[in-house]
């Protein structure tokens, strides 16, 4: 049954060696518990095929039990700093979660530590200052995207059964590590929940196990590739976004913009000569306030959130990579007749476009360009073979592009959740 599988998987894991073991663990969701004062007993109750792997402890009682193998004594002291008690090593840093600026100081010690610790305080006597379960739950899936490929794990308190299931799959992902409260495990409930949540979780990690990974797409390269215009119409009235930088952008540069994080096409910006305006070598006319727009710090913000002073990712057309990172001075919003271009990946079969195709929308404009390539030769001609070792793209205006024409993005398997990349499954068409 489930248990038996789990608990093979378990047995295996703790028959490999130390090294082995550990690096087991950053794949099953470890179990800690959190021992607030002196405890008469330890385990103070048992957790059938739940091994604890740390205790969380004020730095007095250390030593007054004894520890099974192999769990990790951290001590936790002063300003929220968590200490190795053998090693007296920095572990991490462990934040109250009280209002919304603790959630801006733990995500301000990803990167920098091993472990954030939130700590949920309990419901009762909670003044009306203090956040919601369901506001915690909120902070709890925003640190574990922003941890995300950091290097930093998560690790949370949960009080009861309700939280324990937020705080497991936040994010379909879930913590690294679940802390439990030593007098919240005397509650059958509770426990039940604890031990179903681990159960889950290792049957995740034997199936990452299988696999060689985690099962999705690693972080997306900075590179964009070519994509096949499936459909260009006109698509109504949209509140248009122009990015003016504070410093001129070349003929090759532009912005990433898109209706998914997982598909955005480069736009140009407005430095070409035209005959009906003059150019604006500071400006991308980046579409409507829904897009999405890649950053300097590797996320994305909806082009309704940017402001002065944010720092953009900028590509280049040429390079079809990274170029540089400039500062919005202004955006201009103003509602303008827009146009839907539908793309897809050129390996992908048109048959197959309309499944998985992503877009974008730009504001009916000549002065509105991509880099394009119009549709190659016919097979077997001799343009054919000089055009495919050779594809030009040219800066092209979105009221021209054509159906079968070639532009240029960058496609990630992965969604997003507050701007940054995350392993769950996310759908948007």
């Amino acid at each position: 049954g489930r248990w038996d599988h789990v608990r093979e998987f378990w047995s295996r894991l703790r028959r490999g060696q130390g090294g082995m073991f550990w690096g087991a663990l950053a794949v099953l969701m470890q179990i800690w518990v959190s021992h607030d004062h002196a405890c008469k007993q330890w385990p103070p109750v048992s957790l059938p095929s739940c091994p604890v792997a740390a205790v969380l402890a004020p730095e007095a009682s250390r030593g007054s039990h004894p520890m099974p193998e192999p769990c990790r004594w951290i001590c936790t002291g002063t300003g929220g700093r968590l200490v190795d008690a053998v090693s007296g090593a920095l572990v991490g840093v462990r934040v109250p979660l009280t209002s919304p600026g603790d959630q801006d100081e733990a995500r301000s010690h990803v990167g920098c530590v091993d472990w954030v610790v939130l700590d949920l305080p309990p419901d009762e006597g909670a003044s009306a200052d203090l956040l919601s379960p369901p506001q915690r739950m909120i902070a709890v899936e925003n640190l574990v995207a922003s941890a995300m490929n950091t290097g930093t794990k998560v690790a949370a308190v949960a009080r009861s059964a309700v939280e324990v299931n937020g705080v497991a799959f936040a994010l379909q992902q879930g913590v690294d590590a679940l802390v439990l409260p030593a007098d919240a495990l005397e509650d059958d409930e509770f426990r039940a929940a604890v031990v179903e949540a681990f159960a889950a979780r290792a049957e995740a990690a034997e199936k990452q196990e299988g696999q060689g990974g985690d099962g999705q797409a690693g972080p997306p390269p900075l590179e964009m590739v070519p994509c096949v215009v499936d459909r260009v119409v006109a698509a109504g009235m949209g509140d248009r976004v122009c990015l003016d930088f504070t410093q001129l952008l070349t003929d090759e540069e532009g912005v990433l913009v898109g209706s998914s994080a997982k598909g955005v096409a480069f736009v140009h910006g407005e430095t070409f000569e035209s005959g009906f305006v003059p150019p604006r070598p500071f400006r991308v006319n980046a579409g409507p306030v829904h897009h999405y727009l890649k950053m300097a710090d590797g996320g994305f913000k909806y082009l309704a959130e940017v402001k002065a002073g944010d720092v953009v990712s900028v590509f280049s057309s040429r390079t079809r990579s990274h170029s540089r990172n400039l500062v919005v001075g202004r955006c201009k919003v103003e509602p303008r007749p827009m146009l839907l271009v539908a793309f897809y990946p050129e390996e992908q079969d048109a048959a197959a476009s309309s499944m998985s195709s992503f877009t974008l929308f730009l504001q009916q404009a000549e002065t509105v360009r991509l880099p394009a390539q119009e549709g190659l030769p016919g097979p077997g001609t001799s343009d054919e073979a000089e055009a495919r070792a050779s594809p030009a793209f040219v800066p092209t205006s979105v009221t021209t592009l054509a159906t079968g024409s070639k532009v240029l993005a960058m496609l990630s398997g992965r969604g997003t959740h507050v701007g940054r990349e995350i392993k769950a499954q996310v759908n948007e068409v």
